[in-house]
């Protein structure tokens, strides 16, 4: 309503801004204010501001990606591998260069778990996938498989 009455005060401040430092993340909060001046008369209730408090970040990384297996046609590689899981979403998978056992580049990136590549160089090539989600956060990478062309 708007005629002035007020739920729990919760703090009286004499700048213009507030911060509210007991908020409990995940929880939506309602704030009104009242101006009271020096003879101690008070304004009638602001409208009132509803605030969603952010959750926090989201820093859980998706589960890894399993069963990544390989199949050739000529220079064409396809990859194809299981979903990974994560709390918010994967967003993307990035296909890996493996050389010597360490990550070498991301060769491509893709939303579903499939992927082609065409026109590889004759010779051996590693790969591996680390999922993504919305956060940026990555996943451990799947097994690795190994492909030789020509």
């Amino acid at each position: 309503s708007t005629d002035g009455s007020l739920g729990t005060i919760i703090d009286t401040v004499t700048d213009l801004t507030y911060t509210d430092t007991t908020a409990t993340a995940g929880t939506t909060y309602t704030y009104a204010i009242k101006a009271i001046d020096a003879a101690g008369n008070t304004s009638w209730r602001s409208n009132q501001a509803v605030i969603a408090n952010n959750p926090g970040a989201d820093t859980e990384r998706p589960s890894a990606p399993t069963g990544l297996m390989v199949s050739t046609i000529d220079d064409e590689v396809t990859l194809t591998w299981n979903e990974s899981n994560d709390n918010v979403g994967v967003e993307s998978y990035e296909v890996l260069e493996i050389v010597n056992g360490s990550i070498a580049s991301v060769v491509t990136t893709s939303a579903t778990t499939s992927v082609q590549i065409d026109d590889i160089e004759p010779g051996s090539m590693s790969f591996a996938i680390r999922a993504v989600d919305a956060a940026g956060n990555t996943s451990w990478r799947s097994n690795t498989v190994t492909v030789t062309i020509g």
